[in-house]
Parts: structure tokens; C-alpha cells; sequence
């Protein structure tokens, strides 16, 4: 295949499943330049070979998949089974604890598959890490959210939120930044009114509920849809 079809079909998968040179290099410890090489279609040696493949399985991908249809995510064979879904992006993981402090990943640390039965095109997915959702969620879970872009801060009194624009989401599992710093937790709308508050529960109770006040800077990234549970 020449190099032009290559570098064609690697723009493709990326409007699938975005990513960059920069993100390939640092994630897989390959040298920019050679991974450069590769996503312009110059695979002319065993080593850039070798790269080339790499990439395509960190992309979620193979080598016959990207090279021999015009869906560079998806085989002829998968094609004609079953009409394509995209990938869900993994951008690492949410503490499952107390609220701690971390640097979101812009780019996914990895695609997955998507859940079963789920069909929604603003899926992300995140691995859990602490203790506080036992025994629902296990440490090593990966929980997939629908994207949510909520924010909230000092309530103004003449401009309050009103809590209908929590209404879908009481009593269901969020991802959430709090004054910049991240938990996964069940959120409770109590109170109703311009009096409202709102709680964010752990199901463990060794754990505190926080209670969301006036002065906390609050932004729902997301609501969980499903859960997968790494097998041992």
C-alpha cells in the first residue's frame, strides 16, 4: 500500500479515536521521529514494520483490519456482522476515596471495547482506584460514564440553579470535581427549593458523605452507565 493510502487511512482513525504523535511516543517510549515515519506511510524496513503494528494495536486495531477495508477499525468480516462502534476512550483513573487532587489526561490512555446493550455516543470510561463504593464497585473496575458538563459554584441568590438540573442524576453514581479534586460517588439531591444541597455518598461507610456547599466549586464530568469487572 502506498504511503499516501497509509497516512489517508491513519486520518480516519483518528477521527474515530483521536490521538497524536506526541501522545504514541510518550505512552509506547518510541522516538517521535519513528513514530512520525510510520503515520505518513513510510514503512520501509522491519523496524518501522515492527512500529507500525505497534501503533495499530495501541489503537486498537490490526494490521489486516486497517489495511485491507475502508474502515481502517473494522474488518471486512466484522463489517458485514454488525454495524460499527466505536471504541471508548480510557483516560485512566478516579479515586474511589476521599476526593484527591490529579491532572486529567486529555488524551485516553487506551480504547476499549464499549459495554453490552449500551448505545451511547458520549461514553468515557475510567478505572476505579480506593474503597468508599464497596461492595458495588471493587477496586480495578472499570466504570463507563456518559459525559456530563455541569458546573456549579457560590450560589447567587437571585440567579440560584434550580435542582431540576439534578433531578436525573439523584440517587445515581457520578464522576465529579470538587474544588479541582476527583471522586466517584452517589449523589443525593436533598431539600428542595433554592434551599437545596447536595451530597455525594459513599455506598462503603467507613467512609464520610460530603456534603456540596455554597462555596465549593463542583463540575459533574460524568454519570456511570455500566461497569466491567477485570477477571484474575
Amino acid at each position: 500500500m502506498d504511503p499516501s493510502t497509509i497516512q489517508d487511512r491513519f486520518e480516519k482513525l483518528k477521527a474515530q479515536r483521536p490521538f497524536s504523535a506526541r501522545w504514541l511516543s510518550e505512552t509506547m517510549k518510541i522516538n517521535r521521529y519513528s513514530i512520525n515515519k510510520v503515520l505518513r506511510g513510510e514503512i520501509t524496513s522491519r523496524k518501522n514494520r515492527q512500529v507500525f503494528r505497534a501503533v495499530l494495536e495501541k489503537l486498537g486495531t490490526t494490521e489486516a483490519a486497517f489495511l485491507e477495508t475502508s474502515e481502517p477499525g473494522l474488518s471486512e468480516s466484522a463489517s458485514a456482522q454488525k454495524p460499527h462502534q466505536p471504541l471508548v476512550p480510557l483516560f485512566g483513573d478516579i479515586p474511589a476515596g476521599n476526593p484527591t487532587w490529579f491532572e486529567a489526561d486529555s488524551v485516553p490512555a487506551q480504547w476499549i471495547e464499549p459495554p453490552p446493550g449500551v448505545n451511547s455516543p458520549n461514553l468515557f470510561a475510567l478505572r476505579v482506584q480506593g474503597e468508599s463504593m464497596l461492595p458495588r464497585f471493587e477496586q480495578g473496575d472499570i466504570v463507563y460514564f456518559e459525559r456530563l458538563d455541569i458546573q456549579m459554584g457560590v450560589k447567587d441568590p437571585e440567579h440560584p440553579i434550580p435542582p431540576l438540573t439534578f433531578e436525573r442524576l439523584n440517587g445515581r453514581v457520578v464522576a465529579a470535581l470538587i474544588d479541582g479534586e476527583a471522586t466517584m460517588k452517589q449523589l443525593k439531591v436533598v431539600g428542595d427549593g433554592d434551599s437545596y444541597v447536595l451530597l455525594l455518598k459513599p455506598f462503603n461507610p467507613d467512609f464520610r458523605t460530603i456534603t456540596v456547599r455554597a462555596e465549593h466549586e463542583i463540575r459533574f464530568q460524568g454519570v456511570a452507565l455500566s461497569m466491567l469487572r477485570q477477571k484474575l
